[in-house]
């Protein structure tokens, strides 16, 4: 069974402890034996996909619902964080609304703000160029996510990263790059695909320092 959750992995452990089940997190590249296990990252439940269907046991999925959309995962609420009762999301929802959603926020609000919470601008600074790199490449997420395992080598902090990069607006913000290397300009890109212009200004400013860059603030922030 696998059930979804628009939640914090935390957030559901805590809820399913108060109900006296003890779940497991996934936080390595097997499943635990635990009847009960909560997916910390996206990426790690598409990968154990297959397996997780054919199993008698009971999978945690947290991400936003268009993703959970993509493999017709039920989406349950935390009410209260006592109950846990799975909620099947119309497609009409899905397609009318959650499209929509998928458009909205900011990479770098929250990554940023999380960047700067490791220890070093030594962990910092490459952090956020290889973040700014694998916007603006073809770079598979496999190889990126073992790249910030080099970078940041503490679990919990790099989960985090990671799952704030899974966002749909960060695979948005990938094709609005894909279309400024094709020719169209920032603004066009920006408006075509309804992401901030800044954040793709960020991004060249980081890959090409000061060239390209429409904001006199971003212009800096790939320099010494």
């Amino acid at each position: 069974m696998i059930i979804g959750y628009d939640s914090s992995p935390e957030r559901v452990v805590a809820m399913l402890r108060k109900k006296g089940i003890k779940a497991k997190l996934v936080t390595g590249p097997d499943l635990p034996p635990n009847d009960h296990c909560v997916f910390m990252v996206f990426s790690q439940f598409e990968r154990h996909l297959i397996e997780c269907r054919r199993s008698y046991k009971t999978y945690h999925v947290c991400a936003d619902e268009l993703a959970l959309s993509r493999y017709n995962i039920p989406v349950s609420t935390l009410q209260e964080q006592r109950d846990c009762i799975p909620r099947i999301v119309p497609k009409q929802t899905l397609t009318n609304a959650l499209l929509t959603k998928a458009q909205e926020g900011s990479v770098f609000g929250d990554l940023m703000t999380h960047i700067y919470t490791l220890p070093s601008k030594h962990v910092q600074r490459p952090t956020t160029d290889l973040c700014c790199l694998y916007l603006n490449s073809n770079i598979e997420w496999e190889e990126f996510e073992k790249e910030i395992t080099k970078k940041i080598q503490r679990e919990s902090p790099r989960l985090v990263l990671l799952k704030i990069m899974q966002r749909p607006i960060a695979f948005t913000l990938r094709e609005a790059l894909t279309a400024v290397k094709k020719g169209m300009s920032i603004e066009e890109s920006a408006q075509a695909h309804e992401v901030q212009l800044f954040e793709i200004s960020y991004v060249l400013g980081n890959i090409n320092k000061k060239e390209n860059c429409t904001d006199k603030y971003v212009q800096n922030q790939g320099m010494d």
